[in-house]
């Protein structure tokens, strides 16, 4: 990970999913939400 160094919180997530909801200025955009991690598959 480069940056940030921790993974989010559930608080963290949440509060972007409801700016890409409110915000009507976001149009159809990916957004990773896994800070850069690759993990293996299990």
């Amino acid at each position: 990970m480069l940056f940030p160094k921790r993974l989010g919180h559930a608080e963290e997530l949440a509060s972007m999913v409801v700016e890409c909801i409110t915000n009507s200025y976001m149009n159809g955009e990916t957004i990773r939400v896994d800070g850069g991690i690759r993990m293996p598959p299990k």
